[in-house]
């Protein structure tokens, strides 16, 4: 008979809580709440001494939101108090901490409390309730978690005569809507290594994704260049002006907002580094996040609802020889004659061969424009006569010849409009004199050269992007450009004898590389506009 009831109770519990929630005052400070009887009060602590402890998971990093959450409950607390209360993680065994009764959960811990709460949540955003004397604050993202903790201390919490204490039957499940055009401010290019590398590259994939999909848009700040111009955007009425951004910690944040939007992940080989690319040309169409297989093992599980597109042990060299030209011979089959990428844009964007493992991310952060447009990707060599530091087992030719195949497919599916657009670079370790390459006989200006050669024949023209060109998908969303016209006087201009004319020319050289690195510093120049030149 027991068992029945207990049963009868547990099924009831969400209905009464949802019911609870309901009836919960909106924006009402705790002192004006009605009084709790003492038998109705969970008693955080007395006038004498605290009965409880803040828990957070031991498996987040100092920069995951719950962490940071309950520190923010920890810090709330000790102002109330005058006194900082222990806040301690959900690990209690060799070296851990001891639980005990009475415990504020924040997030996802490993106290039965928590997965109780997260189940009675929902669809809803976020939950603050007592269970069995603990109390639960979780939430799916940040910024939900911060409304939570505010109507946690506005509302619920009664501080009075050094008591500090809470309904024993609380209960508030609710939903949270971002501000309307709300913009994600993310910071990227943390970490090191491949994690690193690996990071970025998932990170481009869901601001691509976002900022092609969603309402709120992706910027991400990767330190004083990004975070430079984000101000000078948001200043003197210019576009950002006035706009509301949400600060968040990096891709795993991020993640919580644009999972929705998300609908494949896309696995690439680590032994076949070309099928970076090649993922990134999947994702784009598919919308999917590319994942190395190392990142793929520790998302998994996080991932499982979304359809899985793995691309590793797929190619072998059977078909060309060479393993990386038949992974992008396949992309080219499926995806591009198709006509299920763009046809506006490719991007030549560098592998995962040499960058990966040093963490070196400045061809990880562009590819959210690949994905934001759907583009083909690749990286390969437009020499004949030698073969490519990656792969020097190809047969001679077999780079140039998979590159000429992108470039007709891409006359082909172009014949009837304007030129499409090269976008990036290629990578000059593996095909010319720079860097690593000592064994080559083309210089990297001849290389440069040659690739602008054989592309222009098939109605392409090359718009380089090299070194960290963050938020591409971002500043194109910028509508308000005005057309440029030119001042030329109408009528002929004589010259005056004996005076010296000078002409300021201005070039885009390395195209946005210019623009973050070194523009800023003329931009703050005092003397800003009062030169005129061309252009």
């Amino acid at each position: 008979m027991k068992k029945v009831f207990v049963l009868m109770l547990l099924l009831l519990l969400p209905c009464f809580l949802l019911s609870c929630s309901e009836n919960q005052p909106e924006d009402t400070p705790a002192d004006t709440m009605p009084e709790l009887s003492m038998e109705e009060r969970l008693y955080l602590q007395d006038a004498k001494a605290a009965t409880f402890q803040v828990i957070r998971s031991d498996t987040l990093t100092g920069n995951d939101f719950e962490t940071k959450g309950a520190i923010r409950v920890v810090s709330e607390l000790t102002t109330l108090l005058g006194e900082e209360p222990a806040l301690f993680t959900d690990y209690t065994g060799r070296g851990g901490y001891e639980e005990i009764s009475c415990e504020i959960l924040v997030g996802n811990t490993t106290r039965p409390e928590s997965s109780e709460a997260i189940s009675i949540m929902g669809e809803s955003d976020y939950a603050i309730c007592v269970l069995n004397t603990k109390v639960c604050i979780v939430a799916k993202h940040v910024r939900a978690l911060e409304v939570a903790i505010d109507r946690f201390f506005g509302e619920v919490l009664y501080h009075e005569d050094g008591d500090l204490y809470l309904s024993k039957t609380l209960s508030i499940v609710d939903n949270y809507q971002l501000p309307k055009g709300a913009y994600f401010d993310v910071v990227g290019g943390t970490g090191s290594g491949a994690t690193k590398f690996d990071t970025a590259v998932a990170l481009a994939c869901l601001q691509g994704i976002m900022n092609r999909e969603s309402e709120h848009k992706v910027y991400v700040n990767s330190g004083s260049e990004t975070k430079d111009w984000q101000e000078v955007l948001s200043s003197d009425g210019r576009w950002l002006e006035g706009k509301t951004f949400i600060e968040l910690s990096g891709y795993d944040e991020l993640w919580l907002y644009a999972k929705d939007y998300v609908k494949a992940v896309v696995v690439w080989d680590e032994s076949v580094p070309a099928t970076l690319n090649v993922a990134c040309t999947v994702a784009g169409v598919e919308d999917g996040v590319v994942m190395s297989e190392t990142m793929y093992k520790k998302y998994k599980d996080r991932v499982a609802d979304k359809q899985l597109i793995s691309l590793v042990d797929r190619f072998d060299g059977s078909v060309t020889g060479s393993a990386k030209n038949d992974a992008y011979r396949w992309a080219i089959e499926e995806y591009l004659l198709t006509g299920r990428c763009s046809t506006r844009y490719i991007c030549s964007y560098i592998d995962g061969w040499s960058m990966r493992s040093k963490g070196n991310i400045s061809y990880a952060v562009v590819r959210d424009w690949g994905i934001y447009q759907r583009a083909f990707v690749y990286d390969l060599s437009p020499w004949g006569d030698e073969a490519p530091l990656d792969d020097p087992d190809q047969k001679l030719g077999t780079d140039k010849k998979t590159l000429l195949m992108i470039f007709d497919a891409m006359l082909t599916l172009t014949r009837d409009q304007g030129p499409y657009e090269v976008c990036g670079f290629f990578e000059h370790q593996k095909y010319s004199q720079a860097g690593m390459n000592s064994t080559t006989k083309y210089s990297s200006v001849r290389t440069e050269w040659e690739y602008a050669a054989l592309m222009t024949p098939y109605n392409g023209y090359h718009n380089t992007c090299i070194d960290a060109a963050w938020n591409e998908s971002f500043h194109t969303l910028y509508q308000g450009a005005q057309q440029l016209e030119s001042n030329r006087p109408t009528e002929g201009y004589e010259l005056e004898p004996g005076t010296v004319y000078l002409c300021f020319f201005m070039g885009d050289y390395d195209s946005t590389h210019p623009v973050y690195r070194y523009l800023k510093q003329a931009w703050d120049d005092p003397r800003r506009g009062e030169i005129p030149f061309a252009w």
